[in-house]
């Protein structure tokens, strides 16, 4: 069951992937539509993820809070590199034209990539069960990129505290 979901998360990204490299705009598909696709397979793939990793961890009898933080701060620490990479470039290539709003990417760009860079260490550290405090900070920064993912992190984050060493 775990491999079987393992394998659809990863089918579920490199959909998402390929439906960010392929321009669907040229075969006249609405960008709404091109939207909504997107967001729901980013969805299914994070739920997906999620769930089979409980699941995996409760049948294993392994500890689960952890992961789960650790799995929920690295995708946000992963949006928010992405995220951060993509402003920056837009912010870099166009502050040569000396607007306010160019600057404003550059540097929103540039918190995204220390955010997230963060919030995937927290994540690592939260995986290998160490450094409470490096994760719990990891998953503060996560709620700063994405809070629908933050504050799960934070709250398994702070119950699995006696699971870290």
């Amino acid at each position: 069951m775990y491999r079987r979901a393992h394998s659809v998360v990863v089918i579920a990204a490199l959909v998402l992937i390929f439906s960010f490299l392929f321009p669907f705009e040229r075969f006249g598909v609405p960008i709404l539509h091109i939207t909504i696709i997107r967001m729901a397979l980013a969805v299914g793939a994070i739920a997906v993820g999620v769930v089979s990793t409980l699941r995996y961890c409760r049948e294993n009898r392994t500890v689960w809070k952890s992961t789960t933080a650790g799995i929920l701060s690295a995708i946000a620490g992963a949006l928010g590199v992405t995220g951060g990479l993509m402003f920056t470039l837009v912010g870099a290539r166009v502050v040569g034209d000396v607007q306010a709003g160019a600057f404003a990417a550059l540097m929103l760009g540039i918190a995204g990539l220390l955010l997230g860079t963060v919030a995937l260490v927290g994540s690592v550290y939260a995986l290998k069960r160490r450094a409470w405090g490096l994760a719990f900070a990891g998953s503060i920064c996560a709620v700063l990129i994405a809070w629908f993912l933050g504050i799960p992190a934070i709250i398994f984050v702070v119950k699995a505290r006696s699971e870290f060493a």
